[in-house]
């Protein structure tokens, strides 16, 4: 008698379920429409637009005035060169002819190694030259970020 109630619960239960069973996939069937033979061949492949990149605004080097090494390194990526002149450094960052350099040295106010100054090197480029570096590190400040 037990198993009779515990029989006809379960098919009670099991006749109230509201999910459906999952179907069978049939693998011949693709979901995309075949091409016609020599359809591809004749419809011309279109190109897709891409945006232009825009200028990239020079590079203040103001901005790196006080900074430490790691805000540096956030600001404009790890330095292609880094020179060692005691007490300091130098972080050189080189985009063709030419290339900023950061000079690093030992700060009281933030106890540690920060900027106290910067230089385009050739300082001989004219404006023209001088903008093109600046935007160079620019976008190397894009692509740290």
């Amino acid at each position: 008698m037990r198993e009779l109630l515990v029989l006809t619960l379960m098919l009670t239960v099991a006749a109230c379920s509201t999910a459906a069973p999952p179907r069978a996939v049939d693998p011949s069937a693709s979901p995309l429409p075949t091409p016609r033979p020599g359809e591809a061949k004749t419809r011309p492949a279109v190109p897709v637009p891409r945006p232009d990149r825009p200028a990239s605004a020079p590079f203040d080097l103001g901005l790196l005035g006080g900074a430490t090494e790691s805000t540096v390194v956030s600001m404009i990526g790890r330095p292609d060169e880094i020179r060692e002149q005691p007490p300091g450094k130098v972080w050189v960052y080189s985009h063709g002819a030419c290339s900023v350099e950061v000079y690093l040295y030992p700060s009281v106010d933030v106890g540690s190694m920060a900027v106290l100054g910067t230089a385009l090197v050739p300082d001989t480029l004219a404006g023209p030259e001088r903008e093109r570096c600046r935007r160079s590190l620019a976008r190397r400040t894009a692509t740290t970020q």
